[in-house]
């Protein structure tokens, strides 16, 4: 765990905004900082950072970062070297971004995990780094009034596809179907998912018991 000082009398606020540039920011340091570790440390593993999330929940603040080793299997012990690894200039790179929003004092909890089996797919590197694997489609059922949903209620979703992740480019992905046909999606159309959607024929993580989160 981290946790950020920053001497000034600003409150503990950010806006959509701030949290994007921290997130893309942190993305882009990190990428760094594990290219540079892999060839320092002399190894043959490739360790690829998908996505960095910076969200609030019951009050704390979680830096969050997903990444996944080049062979698709990355495992616990793996997490806890990069987390010892990132601990420190995740700290200080934290602590520049903080002070520019002028924030006096965040605790936050910053963490390592894998993407996860079923992870939603939802940025560029994702969508590239999972190119042939069992993805599924689905959208959003728009509800007749806003009311409709109560909060903290799942929305309904609708199954489009289910099949291989063929291609990407920027507003569309394709699906090689179950069927054998050619789907295309665009992955910013609102209410759109797209999914991994292992089995366990073909992912053997799901035979794995150890687990795949370190903080």
């Amino acid at each position: 765990m981290a946790k950020a000082k920053i001497p000034t009398t600003a409150k503990n606020v950010l806006t959509p905004d701030q949290i994007i540039l921290v997130e893309t920011s942190m993305l882009e340091a990190i990428d760094v900082w594990i290219t540079d570790w892999v060839k320092q440390a002399g190894t043959e593993e490739t360790f690829h950072p998908l996505a960095v999330q910076f969200e609030r929940e019951l009050g704390y603040w979680y830096l969050r970062l997903f990444i996944e080793r080049g062979d698709g299997h990355i495992a616990l012990s793996d997490c806890e070297v990069i987390s010892r690894f990132l601990d420190e200039p995740v700290d200080a790179q934290m602590v520049s971004l903080l002070a520019s929003f002028s924030i006096k004092e965040l605790p936050y909890s910053f963490e390592v995990s894998s993407p996860g089996l079923f992870r939603e797919l939802k940025t560029s590197r994702e969508l590239e780094f999972f190119l042939g694997e069992p993805v599924e489609v689905s959208r959003e059922v728009a509800s007749e009034s806003k009311n409709t949903v109560k909060k903290n209620e799942i929305p309904e979703r609708i199954l489009l596809a289910t099949g291989i992740l063929e291609g990407y480019q920027p507003g569309a992905v394709i699906i090689r179907t179950d069927s054998g046909d050619l789907a295309t999606f665009n992955p910013q159309e609102p209410g759109l998912s797209i999914r991994l959607n292992p089995t366990i024929e073909e992912n053997p993580l799901f035979l794995s018991k150890e687990s795949d989160n370190y903080d």
